[in-house]
């Protein structure tokens, strides 16, 4: 992305047996400067505008050091579940969580529409809904968009609480409840 340096003595995507091999600590490294620099992929996913890397982790080497000693595998980088509204890849803010945690907090605002999320306009009324162990829960029907967004939000804060109990590691346990609570607010 013209910021990284790929400071690595070995290879990160040699060439093995006719097959392109790819360091997975590389893989990630490179999806997050994507997401950081990349003018194209914030176009599709403009919620990644204004996001940076910290100055450390512009070394790919560096990264790896921190990502080693980290629980990694099949797990995504996340940058603000530690500090609610992070926009800074950094090693005291970010984390490794399983996707059903990122997703969790995904409010999906690129495809959301003109109402909060969790609203849906029905028949003249508003359907607060939310999804649960990805199924989708209809929480009742009500007369204004208000009304609908708060009892989304009372369901998503006990759902986030449910999932943040659920943690073994107690920085994602500890920062799904600070969201919990920003729900609340």
């Amino acid at each position: 992305q013209g910021v990284g340096v790929n400071d690595a003595d070995y290879a990160v995507k040699p060439w093995i047996n006719g097959v392109r091999a790819k360091c997975p600590y590389h893989r990630v490294w490179e999806h997050m400067l994507e997401r950081g620099y990349s003018e194209s992929y914030q176009a599709r996913k403009p919620t990644y505008q204004d996001v940076t890397v910290c100055e450390e982790w512009l070394s790919f080497m560096t990264f790896r050091e921190w990502m080693e000693g980290e629980d990694w595998e099949g797990l995504a980088l996340d940058k603000d579940i530690i500090v609610p509204g992070n926009r800074e890849y950094r090693p005291d803010r970010c984390l490794f969580v399983s996707q059903a945690v990122n997703s969790l907090l995904n409010t999906r605002a690129n495809a959301r529409g003109a109402y909060p999320c969790g609203v849906v306009k029905n028949f003249g009324k508003y359907r607060a809904q939310i999804s649960i162990f990805g199924k989708c829960k209809n929480l009742g029907c009500f007369d204004t968009v208000n009304e609908a967004e708060q009892v989304y939000k009372k369901a998503k804060k006990r759902y986030i609480e449910e999932v943040a109990m659920t943690q073994t590691d107690a920085r994602i346990r500890d920062g799904l409840l600070r969201h919990a609570d920003l729900l609340a607010a």
